[in-house]
């Protein structure tokens, strides 16, 4: 039996438009809870640095500020962000849910604020005063490679793994050539700026159900993450 691909070089069909042309559509920006939180992430402002002081009384003192969350009140060890195949050599790699200790780009999440409206927090989340001294950061491959500085403790390099792939002769290839030398350079792989990504969650105490809103294509695996740091058996 042979099936005909109808897909390639047809309009396929918006099932979507219709409610988001009637002003319909739903995003987790328009849920609204009675006693809602909103939270805002206070980032790091370099590449890579030591934490010396988080003072969020300044936040605190705001009304309508319910908490300020740092790596302090989560306490160690910190959770990690789990990744998507297992492969124990770069556990030691793994990336902290918030910065503990240091900092190692430029955004990092060093601390949460929760406040009764989105733009409170926003608000609260400029005056938390963030001191970190600033170390020399990996800025090409070269210093990466070298070690210097080594960017998670415990590690005896910045190499987390190497992958070796192979087709045809590669020997006899390289043998044939005169001469070749190239240098290549490949764009940091991830989210793109573009693709904002929310999370809400409500529900009572235990032992009633949890309930997730996730803006996410991978919204099985972001519930997966925030359940597992919880202490929820997934």
């Amino acid at each position: 039996m042979r099936l005909v691909n109808t897909y390639i070089g047809r309009p396929i069909e918006r099932v979507e438009d219709f409610r988001f042309l009637r002003g319909r559509g739903q995003f987790i920006g328009d849920i609204n809870r009675e006693g809602q939180w909103h939270a805002a992430i206070v980032r790091s402002s370099v590449a890579f640095g030591r934490i010396v002081k988080i003072d969020a009384a300044p936040a605190l003192a705001m009304p309508g500020v319910r908490t300020v969350i740092t790596a302090a009140d989560i306490g160690k060890p910190i959770p990690t962000i789990p990744f998507r195949r297992k492969n124990p050599t770069i556990a030691p790699y793994a990336q902290p849910i918030i910065a503990a200790d240091y900092v190692r780009y430029v955004g990092e999440p060093v601390a949460v604020v929760l406040a009764a409206s989105a733009e409170l927090a926003e608000d609260a989340a400029q005056e938390v005063v963030l001191e970190i001294e600033a170390l020399t950061p990996c800025v090409d491959w070269q210093a990466s490679t070298a070690g210097t500085p080594l960017l998670f403790p415990g590690t005896a390099t910045n190499i987390a793994s190497t992958f070796t792939a192979q087709c045809g002769d590669a020997a006899a290839a390289f043998a044939a050539v005169v001469g070749m030398t190239s240098a290549l350079s490949v764009a940091q792989a991830g989210d793109a700026g573009a693709e904002r990504k929310t999370l809400g969650a409500s529900g009572p105490p235990e032992p009633s159900p949890f309930v997730d809103y996730d803006h996410s294509w991978l919204t099985g695996t972001e519930f997966w993450n925030a359940g597992r740091a919880i202490g929820w058996r997934m």
